[in-house]
């Protein structure tokens, strides 16, 4: 706050606090009180260009360390003003970094901050099989934010990692990504015919947001009652005013068909 007062009514003055910013950010090491301080000026002053100019350069060069770079970014995420092209870019380039972690903090951040100029290179990464599953699950779980449609591709490898061959973490970052997409009715019958009534329980009810919008075939909506009747323990984890939300954005078929259902609650 005191660094934007000054800044606020001493303009002339934001080319020393630039280079006091420079100096804390090229030092080899900042401790937890200088990180917090520069941390506090770096968002107070990040709608200023020079500052973001410097956030820039630092990230681009050779000799920033790895947890410079993650301290940048989670600045960066705090940010009130909208995020520089040059800043965007150095964003960009940490993808490419062979370190996973600045890998996903610079999808945290694109996600954050909603950087649609990165969908490509966040499709890159979802694609590349040489890619951690962890890190293709965070790419695509971002992309999603821009592009809610699934590629039949992008489907097709969400689906797949639904199966008990993976590790948990793995299945559910599928299930809640498949949950938040906009999947088309085809995909929406595959989904509710081959793996809705297979699936545990925690895994359905993330499963169930796709459907939970209006969509004009009955036969999604029959399906998805089929699924949800396959098993007992399915009904444990909705409410009946829960059901009837769901199903109100179906035709009216369906909505008679889910009264049984339903019924099964009360």
């Amino acid at each position: 706050q005191t660094a934007l007062w000054i800044s606020s009514r001493h303009p002339e003055w934001s080319g020393d606090i630039v280079g006091y910013l420079q100096s804390e950010l090229d030092s080899a090491t900042m401790s937890d009180e200088q990180q917090r301080s520069v941390g506090e000026v770096l968002v107070s002053l990040c709608g200023d260009g020079q500052v973001q100019q410097l956030i820039a350069s630092v990230l681009q060069s050779e000799t920033t360390g790895r947890e410079r770079k993650l301290f940048l970014i989670s600045t960066v995420e705090r940010c009130h003003a909208s995020i520089s092209e040059p800043v965007v870019q150095q964003v960009g380039e940490q993808l490419q970094s062979e370190d996973p972690a600045l890998q996903e903090a610079a999808i945290g951040l694109i996600r954050s901050r909603n950087l649609s100029a990165l969908s490509g290179r966040l499709q890159e990464i979802a694609d590349d099989t040489a890619s951690g599953e962890a890190l293709r699950l965070s790419a695509l779980g971002a992309l999603t934010a821009f592009q809610p449609e699934l590629s039949d591709h992008h489907y097709q490898f969400l689906v797949a990692r639904l199966d008990r061959e993976y590790e948990m973490p793995v299945r559910q970052a599928a299930a809640r990504i498949l949950g938040q997409s906009e999947l088309n009715e085809e995909q929406l019958l595959n989904l509710g015919a081959e793996q809705l009534a297979h699936l545990e329980p925690f895994l359905l009810t993330r499963l169930i947001e796709a459907y939970d919008r209006p969509l004009e075939d009955p036969e999604v909506g029959q399906v998805l009652i089929a699924a949800i009747r396959a098993s007992p323990d399915n009904l444990d984890n909705f409410t009946e005013s829960q059901l009837q939300d769901l199903f109100s954005h179906y035709p009216e078929e369906v909505q008679v068909a889910s009264d049984a259902l339903i019924g099964q609650l009360r």
